[in-house]
């Protein structure tokens, strides 16, 4: 009767007309249950007028860097920090991370990283373990490859690499422990920094060259 705009009053034995529109979420495949008798095909078809498809957050490309900021921005009230901020590389992994448990994962990501950042900028640091080791795990397997070197670049760019210098130093031995946690050769590394045009020094002055 709902979807007649109308319902019958049993109390007055009147039809009442009715002004509704049903907005109807779901985060299963309906078309695929239906086919399996799992839902009822009559109404699956009353409800799929107008069907609207919200992509996952590993769908939705830059998206994803206005729902971390939304986010950041509440809480930054609820947790009184009010300056602090994300650094690039945390977005730009933001943007990569497949997100399986969705916007939920990343509201507790982010609440997590806020707690333990002390300063102003949210770092690698402060994310959750798992996050920044499967971003290695993305890091290493687009290194290994030559062909899709260029395309890393432009994905990653400088500041994936930077952010290692960054956190461990401009040394011989800082750069050692890069080539081990990226797991390839410390001349692989070398190799690889000189092809994104940052010099190899001991500072990070003499590190950045020219973009």
């Amino acid at each position: 009767m709902v979807f007649r705009s109308q319902i019958y009053c049993d109390d007055c034995n009147d039809v009442i007309a009715l002004d509704v529109r049903i907005i109807a979420a779901s985060n299963k495949n309906l078309k695929s249950m239906v086919e399996k008798n799992l839902f009822r095909k009559d109404l699956y078809y009353r409800l799929n007028v107008i069907p609207i498809n919200l992509p996952n957050l590993k769908e939705r490309g830059d998206d994803v860097i206005i729902l971390a900021e939304h986010i950041l921005k509440a809480l930054r009230y609820r947790m009184n920090k009010q300056k602090i901020f994300f650094d690039y590389p945390v977005l730009d992994l933001f943007k990569r991370y497949e997100w399986p448990g969705n916007i939920r994962e990343m509201e507790n990501v982010i609440e997590y990283a806020v707690n333990f950042c002390n300063g102003d900028v949210l770092k690698y640091e402060h994310l959750p373990k798992y996050i920044v080791e499967e971003s290695h795990d993305m890091i290493r397997e687009s290194l290994d490859s030559q062909d899709s070197f260029k395309s890393t670049l432009d994905v990653f760019k400088r500041d994936m690499l930077l952010e290692y210098l960054d956190k461990y130093g401009y040394s011989t031995e800082s750069k050692r422990k890069i080539a081990k946690d990226l797991g390839m050769s410390l001349s692989t590394l070398y190799r690889k920094l000189q092809g994104m045009g940052v010099r190899i020094g001991n500072s990070h002055n003499d590190s950045v060259g020219d973009i």
